[in-house]
């Protein structure tokens, strides 16, 4: 059967620690159970600090989930059933009224501006940034660029290349790389002991795709 994750939470509702169980130890009846799991912790710890089913696999901020899987020092809210996930900032505040419960940025911050379609289609994303708001509330959200996607599937012919993808933050899209075909060259004892060596680098983009080439790297030239 499969693994099954714990939050280990204290008599203040903060997260002491996470911990894995197998199924097995938590059937009643022959059926899985929760509440049998929490028993088989609380037993094997010496323990009456409460013991709550969290979902690594599920997705985040889903309330039936419990919002996420808590780290140590995280608070469970008795109320909601869920976890708070990590306060990412020290301005926010965390809203149980919000759907789903969330953290959000101080009142006083200008909002968030919307994305065009186009901005949207390539990955952007507006973040709060806190150097920012503390110079100027109205102006504390920034574009920042992120792959909306996972990178595109090589085809056979592009496995057997070693080609791979990577995300270029200043065109916004996939690369198709497609490293030097040709035998890595050697070098001479003597250029090894000076610090040459042998590297890739990356040709001109085009289309989306680049290829690589063998270059010697000196020393001297730095």
């Amino acid at each position: 059967m499969a693994d099954k994750h714990f939050a280990r939470v204290d008599s203040s509702n903060t997260v002491v620690g996470v911990h894995v169980i197998d199924e097995n130890d938590c059937l009643y009846n022959g059926n899985y159970s929760p509440a049998m799991g929490q028993l088989w912790f609380q037993d094997a710890m010496g323990t009456t600090d409460r013991f709550i089913e969290v979902f690594p696999e599920a997705p985040v901020g889903v309330v039936s989930y419990r919002l996420c899987v808590p780290g140590k020092g995280n608070v469970y809210i008795d109320s909601l059933d869920v976890f708070q996930e990590t306060q990412p900032y020290d301005t926010w505040r965390f809203d149980t009224t919000a759907d789903p419960p969330s953290w959000q940025p101080p009142t006083n911050a200008g909002a968030k501006p919307g994305l065009t379609t186009e901005q949207s289609n390539k990955g952007y994303k507006y973040m709060f940034d806190p150097e920012k708001y503390a110079v100027d509330p109205n102006d504390c959200w920034v574009l920042q660029a992120q792959p909306n996607a996972l990178p595109p599937t090589c085809t056979e012919e592009q496995n057997a290349k070693e080609c791979y993808h990577y995300w270029d933050e200043d065109i916004l899209q996939w690369i198709l790389i497609t490293p030097d075909q040709t035998t890595k060259p050697s070098l001479a004892a003597t250029a090894v002991s000076a610090g040459y060596q042998v590297y890739h680098q990356y040709g001109e983009f085009k289309s989306g795709a680049a290829t690589t080439s063998w270059v010697v790297l000196n020393p001297n030239q730095f």
